[in-house]
């Protein structure tokens, strides 16, 4: 969804933009990746990380209802890396870190994956 070369600046734009297509257009792939980037952005900006949880755990279940493969390690590095692991234990983060790692390695999403590595070996 994101290249690593997009300039940060630009990145909380191409999130409204896409959870605003996904709003008039459906549900697609890019819908998790954008809530949980969306989450994550409110908590940097001082938002209640329970507001972003809220958006975090939307993003799982809309990627897991519609089976979206693709973004998970994405989404799961934003979710257990950056929210949950601040408000639940962290075994509770462990093992889907470690699914992440998984899936991306298996859908070729080897930077998600190495960043659900990093922190599921930590």
């Amino acid at each position: 969804f994101i290249s690593v070369d997009v300039n940060r600046k630009v990145l909380p734009f191409m999130c409204i933009i896409a959870l605003r297509l996904s709003m008039r257009e459906g549900i697609s792939e890019v819908t998790p990746t954008a809530l949980a980037i969306y989450a994550s952005l409110l908590i940097k900006l001082g938002f209640a990380i329970k507001e972003g949880a809220q958006l975090a755990t939307l993003a799982l279940e809309v990627q897991a209802l519609h089976r979206y493969e693709s973004s998970v390690a994405n989404v799961a590095i934003l979710s257990y890396g950056t929210i949950f692991g601040f408000m639940k234990p962290l075994e509770d983060c462990v093992k889907p870190l470690g699914d992440a790692v998984r899936i991306g390695l298996r859908v070729g999403d080897m930077t998600h994956a190495a960043s659900c590595c990093n922190i599921y070996l930590l």
